[in-house]
């Protein structure tokens, strides 16, 4: 079958031209008729194709100007054969025409007797049809008479191209050539490039190029049994001939292993079997480098090494360096310091438990903070462990005491050259670090030296000077005193995205003279939005496009780093609610809001509280914001206070 991808050669396209050129391509030899072009990750329809090594595309080439390797998926091969046959007819057509024969119809017989409404009397069909010959059809008032061959007299015998090879997969076969394949003989009727599909015999569509010319024969019965016709004894060799079929060969006073001989290669300098097996054996017992592991747990040297046996150490897969069976663990026991960041202990996993590593510690936990294991990390410098850090187990309680089986988990840093580390972060019921001053303050709590939040704000708008004295707040100034948030550069690999043409194949229903309905359906062209891939061929091994490998394309998409402008929102908050006409400097005004709303003007109300809503910042910045209008309206309070007793001392004192 034609190849459902056409590659041959290389072509040139220029940018805003739709004329593609080719070079060493046979594009209207190969029956491309149409089909998607391709080049440099951009597809294009074909409109038409001019010649062999000219077409042309639906648009123009909307890419740069280039020339180089390129892929046509043209139609398929249904499509490709009906495209053959629709030539053919019409060169028939031409000479039937010439000779005064002008057929009604052509086709194959299934689609002449599916003509509806049925022809009328004198209709000829001629029958167009793979495997057949031509002939012609002529409708009657009961049937159809025919065929009526258009077979002329038979020409001279073609000559047979035959092929020594035999049959092999994407392969260029003509017309007339003959091979044999699995014992039967084929001659080529349509000339074609090999597949699996079109296997002689074998392939779903063979009888479509391929016709049997002589057919594989049955097996012939087994012959005879051979006869030994004649064997020579040797020396300590006799041979008993007394029934030919089934001589018996048998040795005698054979030689030894000293007298079979060779060569000697590589460490062996033996020219002998025995010779060579003794040196061997030797070298098992005295060799430095294998100790004398496989016999017993001492080393040549004196130090224990593993015993590969059934005493647990090697078994069923499992591997143990210790001195009992194991089930299911690796077992690891060392009496090295801790203070170099080793560890002391034994690992194990629970039997019905999934994979993992456990360090856990030998012996009872005696007291508290007793180590139960280390994870460390350093380098070293000379025979010293510097600049460690270390994730460490720890029990948090006197287990053998018959405490809770408490424990903690603690993060150390080193600072200084040297091997002693520092704790840093300590996680038992709740998060401690040991700068806290309160101490650990136990389940569910966070205890440090100090939070740090930066969305804790600076609110003094309801006591700076422009508002006290003229009730003015400054935005600008406020938002001066927010950071400004630091947005680094950031690189991201997203999909490159093109416009392309596709076609849509709709359907259209139209109504008939007869009130039915016919259905037509129409190819077009729809633009859609695809990710970009270039087209890389695949060729086979004689040259032969027969595939396109899609290869999606990325581009690197770099966002430049930014700053994004804050605001001070407690800022923007407070002039809300002055702009609303609330003026805190007016203690009748604050104790009536206060009460309306249930809640410190500026702190959140009920009906507007949201839980885990705002961040310790926000909320500490407004509380501040608060606290200062409490001030605020205990300065107005007192500036009146201060006015009553003015007045009421100027009332007391006499006047003269």
């Amino acid at each position: 079958m034609t190849s459902s991808v056409y590659s041959a050669g290389t072509v040139s396209v220029s940018n805003g031209s739709a004329i593609v050129t080719g070079t060493g391509t046979a594009w209207s030899v190969a029956l491309v008729t149409g089909g998607m072009f391709s080049f440099a990750g951009m597809s294009v329809p074909i409109a038409s194709v001019e010649s062999d090594t000219s077409l042309t595309l639906a648009y123009p080439w909307p890419d740069a100007s280039a020339a180089g390797a390129y892929a046509i998926a043209r139609e398929t091969s249904e499509a490709v054969r009906a495209a053959w046959i629709n030539d053919r007819l019409a060169q028939i057509l031409t000479k039937l025409s010439l000779a005064g024969i002008h057929p009604d119809g052509a086709g194959t017989l299934a689609e002449r007797d599916a003509l509806s409404p049925v022809p009328a009397a004198g209709f000829l069909w001629l029958r167009v049809e793979i495997g057949y010959g031509l002939d012609i059809y002529k409708r009657t008032g009961s049937g159809w008479d025919g065929p009526f061959s258009l077979t002329g007299p038979a020409g001279p015998g073609g000559t047979l191209h035959w092929v020594d090879a035999g049959w092999a997969a994407a392969t260029a076969y003509e017309y007339n050539d003959g091979l044999v394949h699995d014992g039967t003989s084929y001659r080529c009727f349509v000339p074609h490039t090999s597949a699996a599909s079109t296997e002689p015999g074998v392939g779903a569509n063979w009888a479509t190029v391929w016709e049997v010319t002589a057919a594989k024969g049955a097996d012939g019965a087994p012959g005879a049994p051979g006869v030994v016709q004649s064997v020579v004894a040797g020396s300590n060799v006799t041979v008993d001939s007394s029934d030919p079929a089934h001589p018996v060969i048998s040795s005698s006073g054979g030689g030894t292993a000293a007298s079979i001989v060779f060569t000697p290669a590589g460490n062996v300098s033996a020219t002998n079997v025995q010779t060579a097996i003794q040196e061997l054996d030797g070298e098992k017992a005295n060799s430095s480098s294998l100790g004398t592991a496989a016999a017993k747990n001492v080393g040549t040297s004196g130090d224990v090494v593993p015993l590969l046996n059934t005493d647990g150490l090697y078994f069923d897969g499992k591997i143990g360096i210790g001195a009992a069976p194991v089930d299911a663990k690796f077992e690891c026991t060392s009496s090295v310091a801790a203070s170099n960041g080793r560890f002391v202990g034994t690992t194990a996993l629970g039997s019905s438990s999934g994979g993992g590593v456990g360090l856990v510690a030998a012996g009872n936990i005696n007291a508290a903070d007793q180590r139960l294991g280390i994870f460390f990390f350093g380098g070293q410098k000379s025979s010293a462990y510097n600049y460690g850090a270390a994730v460490a187990a720890f029990s948090s309680h006197d287990w053998s005491a018959g405490a809770g089986a408490g424990t903690s988990l603690r993060f150390e840093t080193a600072t200084t050259v040297g091997n002693s580390r520092v704790e840093r972060l300590r996680i038992l019921l709740g998060l401690f670090h040991p700068s806290a001053t309160g101490g650990d303050k136990g389940d569910n709590t966070i205890n440090f030296g100090a939070v740090y939040d930066d969305n804790s704000l600076l609110t003094c708008m309801a006591m700076s000077k422009e508002f006290i004295e003229n009730g003015e707040i400054d935005i600008a100034k406020w938002d001066a005193m927010v950071p400004d948030i630091q947005v680094p550069e950031s690189r991201e690999d997203v999909p490159v995205m093109v416009d392309r043409l596709v076609p849509v194949v709709r359907a259209l229903d139209e109504v008939a003279e007869d009130g039915g309905l016919v259905r037509r359906f129409i190819e077009t062209y729809e633009t859609v939005t695809v990710q970009a891939a270039d087209l890389i061929p695949v060729w086979d091994e004689n040259g032969n496009g027969i595939s396109v490998v899609e290869h999606p394309l990325f581009e690197e998409v770099v966002t430049p780093a930014t700053i994004v402008p804050r605001i001070h929102g407690t800022a923007r908050i407070f002039k809300a609610m002055c702009d609303a006409g609330f003026d805190p400097r007016d203690p009748e005004q604050y104790f009536a809001k206060m009460r309306a709303e249930e809640a410190l003007p500026g702190m959140p109300t009920q009906a507007d509280w949201e839980h885990n809503g705002l961040s310790i910042g926000e909320l500490a910045s407004r509380k501040w914001l608060a606290m200062e209008m409490v001030a605020v309206v205990c300065n107005a309070m007192w500036l009146k206070l201060k006015d009553h007793e003015s007045r009421l001392a100027a009332l007391e004192t006499p006047s003269n």
